[in-house]
């Protein structure tokens, strides 16, 4: 709010002082508020979600507390998400993370990731760096497996521009029409950048349902 009324007085200041902001004079009123917006950018993140450790900051003691008082009878899973976790966000990660989390219905799978998201995330699943893309939502048609491609790409690309520590959740992939995925793989793979933006600090997780055997 503070910061609205700081943008609203430099418009009334240039509206009193004469310039017309579509002149050149009114350049310089454009240029005010341009460093006004510089200056209070950090009061503007605290006020709001920006991709800062403010807001995207791994707590490590909440996800091993919530896995293992939360998540039952999945020891092996908890064990292998904090570690591989920890070392993605406290490391310089040489790729992105992808986890792939198996099983039927009630198996975990959703809440997995939302522990996940809300251990990274202030504000967990309801981040707007956190994505959750439903196949059975997202891709229904399969004769439209083309503009789904360029669909996700650019929801991928235009996501990590914004922050480069954006999660992706794909909810029943074994659902999504054969092939909408492989668009993915350069982006999960050792490369520094893809066209000018590093996609390592990423995270993707994959669930499937799949039958548990007994």
């Amino acid at each position: 709010m503070v910061f609205w009324r700081l943008i609203a007085f430099c418009c009334l200041f240039t509206w009193v002082s004469g310039f017309e902001p579509f002149s050149v004079s009114g350049a310089i009123g454009a240029a005010l508020v341009t460093g006004i917006y510089t200056v209070f950018s950090p009061i503007k993140c605290h006020l709001q979600e920006c991709c800062t450790p403010n807001w995207i900051n791994l707590n490590t003691t909440a996800l091993q507390r919530d896995l293992q008082g939360r998540l039952y009878g999945q020891h092996l899973v908890t064990d292998i998400i904090f570690k591989n976790l920890k070392a993605h966000m406290t490391k310089d990660p040489s790729k992105a993370l992808a986890f792939s989390f198996h099983g039927s219905t009630g198996t975990g799978k959703n809440f997995v990731s939302k522990i996940i998201a809300e251990s990274i995330y202030k504000k967990g699943m309801k981040s707007r760096y956190v994505h959750l893309i439903s196949a059975t939502k997202e891709f229904p048609h399969k004769d439209l497996i083309p503009s789904y491609k360029d669909k996700l790409q650019e929801l991928v690309e235009s996501s990590v521009k914004e922050c480069a520590q954006s999660l992706f959740i794909f909810d029943e992939i074994d659902k999504m029409p054969s092939g909408i995925i492989d668009i993915l793989n350069p982006y999960l793979d050792f490369y520094e950048q893809l066209s000018g933006t590093d996609y390592r600090n990423a995270i993707f997780i994959f669930l499937r349902w799949a039958k548990i055997r007994s």
